[in-house]
């Protein structure tokens, strides 16, 4: 890929994160944002996937119960991660099915003033150079343990995951895929995305599925009693 941009536009959004190698289907269907997809798509084909700090979640979601878009003078985290557009379909209703791969995360550096209706920043991707290279160290068992665990998880949620599906998946997609699917709070999601060392970002999902897990155990040993 070509040097990435470092003016790109931002698509806040509470609930959801991209991470590099990952794939974020989305509804876009608010008018800044139908007009945020076609500048990209007609440019350099990258938006900057974010979340808000604070949300309105007064409004219902059109995405779902959980995602939600704020207001446009919300505080946004600092870190987020770029994505190309790699699928774009217009629905007969006006709106775009887009799906996003994440590339690499960035920082932002500041806001740029609004000349259209969605914000932009200017943003550097030093901390996460790495990205998209990143491997477990060959005699580490992590992997093994991140799914051991992740299956347990799967099964405390009831989710019916067919695990074989991951094997052929490199170490740095798996995790980052997975940490974009389990249904983790936002700022749980947020802690993940900002940590830069795949080894560190694996123990801590496995921290957070611990958690849960624990949890669970409790509210049915107190329901026994």
């Amino acid at each position: 890929m070509k040097k990435l941009p470092t003016n790109i536009p931002l698509f806040p959004l509470t609930g959801a994160i991209l991470m590099p190698k990952g794939h974020l289907p989305l509804s876009i269907f608010e008018p800044r944002y139908l007009e945020m997809v076609e500048m990209a798509n007609d440019g350099n084909k990258m938006i900057g996937m974010i979340q808000p700090q604070k949300t309105n979640f007064s409004a219902p979601s059109q995405n779902s119960a959980v995602l939600s878009v704020p207001n446009q003078d919300s505080h946004l985290y600092k870190f987020g991660c770029a994505g190309l557009i790699t699928g774009i379909e217009k629905n007969n209703d006006g709106r775009y099915s887009i799906v996003l791969t994440g590339v690499k995360r960035f920082e932002i550096v500041e806001e740029l003033l609004v000349e259209r209706t969605f914000r932009k920043a200017r943003v550097s991707y030093l901390n996460y150079k790495n990205d998209g290279v990143q491997k477990f160290d060959e005699k580490s068992r992590l992997r093994e343990k991140f799914m051991d665990k992740i299956s347990q998880y799967f099964k405390h949620i009831n989710v019916n995951v067919d695990m074989q599906y991951f094997d052929n998946l490199e170490d740095e997609e798996l995790i980052n895929s997975l940490a974009m699917v389990c249904p983790f709070d936002s700022a749980e999601k947020q802690l993940i995305i900002e940590i830069i060392a795949l080894e560190e970002r694996t123990q801590i999902m496995i921290k957070i599925m611990d958690f849960n897990l624990n949890q669970h155990a409790m509210v049915s040993e107190n329901k026994v009693h």
